[in-house]
């Protein structure tokens, strides 16, 4: 079956370093399969990625003594099917089965018989542990239903508490939808109608202005007006960090320190003066993406390619933003395979990095003028610790409360604030804003 050899394709792809909305691009780029193929091993690897600890300790219980390590193709599909097994309830396990067995006879042939018994015993025991496990009170059991890395929801309970722990854990289930930021002057109730002609459901965001929400995940390149640049996939926390900056920036010059692939960059160019933003970026392969969406939306604006830490700054800025490099743990629910990529020794280098990029923004601020310091993470390691440490250091910049902690902020412990992941079209997300009192 092509969809279930699409799925497989996929999650080797993520395991070969690929982020999964990338390899499902290029899968579909490829045209293997019917629109419905593609549709099913989409399913697959987001629902293997999800909970991906558990469908591997499934696999490990149901190989019975003597055991002995599956090969990486033959695990693979294992994990695939207990993902199917326990969560799909409109496909055949049959013929989800028998599919993955005969994939792993052509790429192993020895193995088919281990991977058909394998199979037969995961079903009643991951519905089983499923249930129990959602039953559970215990954080780790939650935490392995819900499909958060226990080091991580050990951090969570560290940060926030039993209850808040509890809270982020229990987000990480919510399925993301897709939210779009309309370019200037476009209508809402105007596109939400286009897009609903299209098929898909859309209605103008009732926390945000020029927003629409949806109730899909759909295929990008192919909503109505995402080609001709009047509507942009982002995230409704990303445009309120957007609109802070807005808030911030007067005429400015702004600094984007961190621009990435330029979604951020993009919303302040097309409401600032020309020539008011100024975009850093390090990776080669996120400033063609930036380059790339400022033609499709018909912007002007260039990315300047080096490492912020070195670059030399040609002017003194209103704003600065560090939007820095993260763990990405606000975001996991939309993007599951990077939670099993992260470790804590990994989220203590990030903070390193983050606090130099922090004290290089402070120091390229005019006087009067204001560092926004974000991250995609709410792990207090780098959000509080990293503004502590950068404010204990220097004392030209001082923590401005620009926001009043409520619904949706939550004031830090104690600088900055964040945004739980509480709605479909809702990441995790942290803001500082500092304030450059003297040269």
């Amino acid at each position: 079956m092509r969809g279930v050899e699409a799925a497989l394709r996929l999650v080797e792809g993520v395991d070969r370093g690929e982020f999964l909305s990338e390899a499902l691009r290029r899968l579909a780029s490829e045209k293997i399969g019917t629109p419905e193929d593609l549709s099913l091993a989409a399913t697959l690897a987001y629902a293997v990625f999800r909970r991906k600890a558990l469908w591997e300790r499934l696999v490990r219980e149901a190989l019975t003594p003597p055991r002995r390590d599956p090969s990486p193709g033959a695990m693979r599909a294992l994990v695939v099917g207990a993902a199917g097994l326990c969560t799909l309830r409109t496909f055949a396990p049959a013929a989800l089965g028998n599919a993955l067995v005969e994939y792993v006879r052509r790429i192993s042939p020895r193995e088919g018989a281990l991977v058909n018994a394998v199979l037969r015993r995961i079903e009643p025991r991951g519905i089983s542990l499923m249930e129990r496990l959602g039953a559970s009170g215990a954080l780790l059991d939650q935490a392995l239903f819900r499909g958060v890395p226990d080091w991580a929801a050990r951090r969570f309970e560290e940060d926030f508490g039993p209850s808040g722990a509890r809270q982020l854990v229990k987000m990480a289930s919510i399925r993301p939808y897709t939210s779009f930021c309309l370019s200037p002057g476009e209508s809402p109730q105007g596109w939400a109608e286009r897009l609903g002609e299209a098929g898909l459901r859309a209605w103008p965001s009732p926390a945000l202005s020029g927003v629409l929400r949806t109730a899909a995940t759909p295929h990008i390149p192919s909503v109505p007006g995402f080609l001709q640049g009047a509507l942009s996939p982002q995230t409704e926390s990303s445009m309120r960090v957007s609109e802070l900056a807005l808030s911030l920036a007067g005429d400015g010059p702004v600094l984007d320190m961190c621009a990435g692939r330029g979604g951020k960059t993009a919303h302040l160019i097309s409401r600032l003066p020309a020539g008011a933003v100024e975009a850093w970026e390090k990776s080669p392969g996120r400033c063609r993406a930036f380059r790339g969406e400022m033609a499709r939306r018909h912007l002007v604006g260039a990315v300047i390619e080096g490492d912020a830490l070195a670059l030399e700054a040609s002017r003194r800025y209103r704003l600065v933003l560090v939007d820095a490099p993260c763990s990405g743990s606000g975001t996991w629910g939309r993007h599951p395979e990077a939670k099993w990529r992260v470790t804590p020794s990994e989220v203590g280098a990030l903070a390193a990095l983050q606090r130099r990029l922090l004290a290089r923004g402070a120091s390229l601020a005019a006087s009067g003028g204001y560092v926004l310091y974000a991250t995609c993470s709410l792990f207090r390691e780098e959000n509080e610790a990293v503004v502590a440490d950068v404010l204990a250091r220097d004392p030209s910049v001082v923590e401005v409360p620009v926001l009043t902690g409520k619904a949706p902020w939550r004031r830090g412990r104690p600088w900055g604030f964040s945004i739980f992941p509480a709605l479909p079209w809702v990441d995790g997300f942290y803001v500082t804003v500092l304030m450059k009192v003297s040269a």
